[in-house]
């Protein structure tokens, strides 16, 4: 049989993590068995019977004979039988599965009883799932601080900054405060008063920072699978939108063209809402 390989498997026996996912992402809750036809540009109802990896002789054979007069649960053609996989076999594929399970990438639901017609025993059949993105929130530093070192979430004093991490903790999983000093820190970093901000600062030195924590965040986070939500002003989000926005899963400005007391009012009414 001729096929089209759309995916190999990488140099260095490099697993098609990306891929994967995308397809699931298109696809949600589609089982191992069609994951490794849609990776290797197979028909959708043509199933591995005879595969060398993960290759069991008697399930070859119960699938054999099944395959001449009876259909695969879900499925109106027949139980056909194909030559084994020419560029990803079903065992590279589940263990990129299940490594990306691991990770928290991806979602399996197993079925209850392995139907015995398949050749390939509980796995075959596991159904995957794209796991909801994770949504973190970058709040912006205020000029008003305390006169003592302080975590970040206390050190800021200002209303605005209050609201923003207010709603930020409401709305999102994670939270981090942008510095103008301390570029990328977690809420519960103890950071000293300084006396900094972008506002004044030139576009070299813009560039300069959002460059430190563009790459902070590439080491604290999966960024591809990250929802994030820039709560900060325009000196602080400018260069980041526009290199979040073509490679995380989402980049949104809510607070941008508003005023102070503008943002104010919007995040009072959307905490109160909830």
């Amino acid at each position: 049989m001729n096929t089209r390989v759309l995916v190999g498997p990488g140099q260095n026996g490099q697993r098609p993590s990306a891929r994967i996912v995308a397809v699931v992402k298109a696809c949600p809750g589609i089982n191992l068995a069609l994951l490794c036809r849609a990776l290797n540009g197979q028909p959708s109802t043509e199933f591995c019977g005879p595969c060398v990896s993960y290759s069991n002789v008697h399930r070859r054979q119960r699938a054999e004979k099944w395959a001449e007069y009876d259909t695969l649960p879900g499925l109106v053609a027949p139980y056909q039988l194909h030559d084994p996989c020419p560029g990803l076999g079903f065992d590279n594929v589940r263990k990129s599965v299940y490594a990306l399970a691991e990770r928290g990438v991806l979602r399996l639901e197993r079925e209850q009883r392995p139907d015995p017609r398949q050749p390939r025993g509980w796995d075959w059949m596991t159904c995957v799932y794209h796991q909801p993105q994770v949504r973190v929130a970058l709040v912006g530093c205020v000029a008003q601080k305390g006169s003592r070192p302080a975590p970040a979430a206390e050190l800021y004093t200002s209303p605005l900054f209050r609201y923003r991490l207010a709603w930020a903790g409401q709305h999102t999983d994670q939270v981090y405060v942008l510095s103008a000093k301390y570029h990328l820190v977690e809420i519960d970093q103890v950071l000293q008063p300084y006396d900094a901000s972008l506002s004044t600062a030139s576009k070299e030195e813009r560039l300069a920072w959002a460059a430190t924590v563009w790459g902070q965040l590439h080491q604290a986070l999966d960024v591809g699978e990250t929802h994030f939500t820039l709560l900060a002003g325009k000196a602080y989000t400018t260069y980041l939108a526009q290199w979040l926005t073509p490679t995380a899963a989402a980049c949104e400005t809510p607070l941008a063209r508003m005023s102070i007391g503008q943002q104010l009012h919007w995040l009072k009414g959307e905490i109160e809402r909830g």
